[in-house]
């Protein structure tokens, strides 16, 4: 999990299977098929069914995944990723509201993915859940009562909920 990762890398993706041990040379080894090109990444252990890693950035369209244990044997089934490019948005509707109302926000703009861990975050506050309505279109609900020096507030969207992006 998850079935996708950003080209510009950084995603945490988990890996569940068996018999995987905590070694120096545990390692996610990510490879374009196209290119030929591998990277390995150092993979933390959290139990002998799951180990997780950062996926690397790439330029692919998609990548196999597997793991090693000991940097020579690799696991025998991998995983196929789906490269997407990072989400741009464009413009944020409505463009004002009142700081004392909850507001629902559509976010115009492309590369947005219906992963189930898509986010908004508006300014220094915590994450909202986005609800995906087509690559190109998000709805996200502000919460009221947020606060700003200027009156302005950041609008930010997530895939992952790890990496942010911001009106472009």
């Amino acid at each position: 999990q998850p079935q996708w990762v950003e080209v510009s890398g950084g995603a945490a993706v988990s890996i569940f299977g068996s018999n995987f041990e905590d070694t120096p040379d545990l390692k996610c080894i990510f490879s374009d098929d196209l290119s030929g090109s591998t990277n390995r990444v150092r993979a933390e252990y959290l139990s002998s069914v799951e180990v997780t890693c950062k996926s690397p950035p790439t330029n692919s369209t998609d990548l196999a995944l597997a793991v090693t244990t000991n940097g020579v044997d690799v696991s025998l089934n991998s995983l196929q990723l789906e490269v997407v490019d990072r989400p741009l948005i464009a413009s944020v509707q409505p463009p004002h509201g009142y700081v004392n109302d909850q507001i629902l926000v559509e976010i115009l703009g492309y590369g947005f993915v219906d992963s189930g861990t898509s986010c908004c975050r508006f300014g220094d506050s915590t994450e909202v859940n986005a609800t995906w309505i087509t690559n190109h279109s998000v709805y996200c609900v502000m919460p009221p009562n947020w606060s700003s020096s200027t009156g302005i507030v950041n609008v930010l969207y997530s895939n992952d909920g790890h990496n942010f992006e911001s009106l472009a």
